[in-house]
């Protein structure tokens, strides 16, 4: 009898053990480090194609352990290598290997989250797109690609301004035109989410590499450029113009580097002076593009040509003939700030900025928290910012004309 007792007590044991071995065999999202997995892949590496490459495949290794939400809370809460310039870019690459591993959109949209200013969508939309138009976007596949397949996809899921703007990226990869394209964002979108499918037109139009959708990939098309610094916004229609100077500063940029302009100073000065060559509205918008290019240091964006300190930014922007045009490219910098979830840093420059214009800077905040961003609690922003009295008596002041303000998405005087 005292043999079975001792017989039963040794197999608990042991399944006990065992079972605690297998737990701790198991990956724990605590001992997960994307950072440190791609650090491997920077050090030593001796271009940018090879560190793409390595990355990829490491967050391919780790997908077969942790699920999209573990690695998207790991990436947007870590500190990566300095080469990503934040974590948007590798959200991109999550996306991309959650695709490929889901088999369709439907599934890896559902596993990704909006963190990283919804990097995760972005990598996905851009792979199924891939798959589905051509393995490698740059191929005559895609190229040759009719324009009904592609409003096929961009019906389906242009329901969502990410998924929006990644299919205008597709829309000019096919068209390499921009009226084309922005017809076909008229027939995929509607409302607001038509602007976003506008803006990655303009942005894929650029041709640089770091506005690809698929990350590493080169654009299939680059844009002439004419020595026109008010192109392509000074040659499409009213309605896609605000996309067009969101990015406009882009453009100018490619003439500049043709020129040999290298200057903070006077590629300021210079698309200033493009600005004031527009009236009304577009003047407004084209300073407002001017803002959001002012990007702040630390974005995952590839850096805006006037990219700068808030305090560098707000003097620039006050230095601008009219009070409109400052108003116009502060709430540019505010958009760029709301869009990053820099809740925080947009909240202490609209306390930084001049009296007068506290009004449209807090404003403008709190009409793109929730809608830019992921939404903050408007009294959480306040509590964390420079200013905390000022920031919630402006919320205050929010509360009671909010029914009657522009839709500060499409700029200073909203929407025509």
């Amino acid at each position: 009898m005292l043999t079975r007792i001792y017989f039963s007590a040794a197999v608990v044991v042991l399944l006990i053990a065992a079972t605690v071995f297998v737990i701790w065999q198991r990956p724990h999202s605590s001992r997960l480090s994307v950072a440190n997995e791609l650090a491997s892949c920077v050090s030593g590496a001796t271009d940018n194609t090879q560190i793409i490459s390595c990355s990829r495949e490491k967050i391919a290794g780790l997908l077969t352990q942790y699920s999209t939400a573990e690695l998207m809370t790991n990436i947007s809460t870590g500190t990566l290598p300095a080469f990503f310039n934040g974590c948007h870019q590798v959200s991109h690459l999550v996306g991309e290997e959650t695709y490929k591993k889901a088999g369709n959109l439907e599934n890896a949209l559902a596993q990704c989250t909006n963190a990283c200013s919804f990097g995760c969508i972005h990598g996905a939309v851009g792979a199924a797109v891939a798959d589905i138009l051509g393995t490698e976007y740059p191929d005559e596949d895609i190229a040759h690609a009719s324009l009904s397949e592609i409003e096929k996809i961009g019906s389906k899921y242009c329901v969502n301004k990410s998924i929006c703007h990644a299919i205008g990226h597709i829309l000019f990869i096919n068209a390499n035109d921009f009226t084309t394209s922005l017809n076909a964002c008229d027939r995929v979108a509607s409302g607001a989410f038509k602007d976003q499918c506008y803006q990655g037109v303009f942005m894929q139009g650029v041709g640089d590499i770091p506005d690809a959708l698929i990350l590493g990939d080169a654009p299939s098309q680059k844009t002439t450029t004419t020595g026109d610094l008010a192109y392509p916004c000074d040659s499409v229609a009213e309605p896609y113009r605000h996309a067009c100077f969101m990015y406009l500063p882009q453009y100018e940029n490619l003439i500049f580097q043709q020129k040999g302009i290298d200057s903070i100073s006077d590629k300021f000065t210079a698309a200033a002076h493009v600005c004031t060559m527009f009236a009304g509205t577009d003047r407004s918008q084209c300073f407002e593009g001017i803002g959001q290019d002012s990007n702040p240091p630390g974005t995952y964006t590839p850096l805006g040509i006037f990219t700068a300190s808030s305090t560098e930014v707000i003097a620039r922007c006050d230095s601008l003939p009219t009070h409109a045009d400052t108003q116009s490219c502060l709430l540019g910098r505010v958009s760029i700030m709301m869009q990053f979830d820099q809740t925080k840093d947009a909240a202490d420059v609209c306390s930084t900025v001049a009296t007068e214009d506290q009004s449209v800077c807090y404003n403008a905040l709190f009409q793109f928290n929730g809608t830019m961003n992921a939404y903050v609690n408007p009294p959480s922003i306040c509590a964390n910012a420079f200013n905390t009295r000022l920031c919630l008596d402006k919320y205050q002041e929010y509360l009671q004309v909010r029914k009657t303000l522009p839709d500060y998405q499409f700029g200073l005087f909203g929407q025509n």
